[in-house]
């Protein structure tokens, strides 16, 4: 498969400053192809085909070694063990099941929401070089249940591959909120609630704390020890991380309003840190569908 993450599937619409604040405004590059150009990325977040392959193949030959008789596995075989796999790992679809008695709404799917965070992940990296350690939908532990924590957790300013001589006082913390929403509302009422979270952490000392305490556990490799600097450097008061507030706002092309930003646009003295407000503005009719279709052919990716 070739690799699709080299080129962005967005492109800037709009880009305004307003003193240390960023209002950016995103729109796919090809529309119509954008959920068939998302479904690898979509399976790369919660699936490494070829590590998995090669995994079976290694117990394969280990049940070949151990069994009693003599075994046989097809090349269809595998194929099928890998779908049932990948099938396993994707968060199920959204279905119009009741609890207590009242129909969940379709706000609550799971695809809905991951895909929003997916997308909010590539953005960041392709347009502001943020660095994120580790994800939180390749951790978790139960497919089909909401990830828990800040959404997207990300570093700025810094070169992981070369740390000598780096200081920590010129790193930012990205700390990114994911919301998605086809409210008629402009803004809509998602963006309060982006609001109290995102100034909840940062004047929270404990959560946030958490958040780097969680970083540095499930960090990729490669940034095990920045990671753990930011962390030590924390915990020990000598680092008070520059902090980036994220809210990362999806729309549609027939919902998105000039007031979406709320008071992260109309009122920033309310806010102590800096602020980069990111609409992703989808030509979907609904993006509860828009999710569905993408995780659908994320799902028929393996058999190609």
């Amino acid at each position: 498969m070739a690799d699709d993450a080299a080129v962005s599937l967005f492109q800037i619409a709009e880009d305004l400053l307003d003193g240390d604040h960023r209002f950016v405004r995103l729109v796919p590059v090809d529309p119509e192809g954008l959920a068939e150009a998302l479904a690898p990325q979509v399976q790369r977040a919660y699936f490494d085909v070829r590590q998995s392959e090669a995994k079976m193949r290694a117990a394969i030959a280990d049940l070949k070694h151990f069994s009693s008789t003599t075994l046989e596995i097809t090349e269809s075989a595998i194929r099928e063990a890998l779908e049932e796999e990948l099938d396993a790992v994707l968060p199920a679809e959204w279905k119009a099941a009741t609890e207590g008695g009242k129909a969940r709404p379709q706000e609550t799917a799971v695809q809905r929401s991951e895909l929003a965070e997916i997308i909010a992940g590539m953005v960041l990296q392709d347009f502001f070089e943020t660095v994120i350690p580790a994800a939180r939908i390749a951790q978790k532990e139960v497919p089909d249940q909401q990830t828990r924590g800040v959404d997207v957790l990300g570093i700025e300013g810094i070169d992981v591959a070369h740390l000598e001589g780096f200081h920590l006082p010129s790193l930012a913390l990205v700390l990114g909120e994911v919301k998605g929403s086809c409210s008629a509302a402009s803004p809509p009422a998602v963006v309060r609630d982006m609001e109290k979270t995102l100034k909840g952490l940062v004047q929270d000392r404990r959560k946030l704390s958490q958040e780097l305490i969680w970083l540095r556990d499930n960090c990729s490799e490669e940034h095990q020890r920045i990671c753990a600097m930011i962390l030590a450097g924390y915990q020990l008061k000598q680092f008070d991380p520059k902090v980036v507030m994220t809210p990362i706002l999806l729309r549609t092309a027939n919902t998105a309003g000039d007031k979406d930003m709320g008071k992260f646009r109309t009122n920033t003295a309310s806010f102590s840190d800096d602020i980069r407000f990111v609409t992703v503005v989808l030509e979907a009719d609904d993006l509860f569908n828009f999710a569905v279709q993408v995780y659908r052919k994320a799902r028929e990716l393996v058999t190609e």
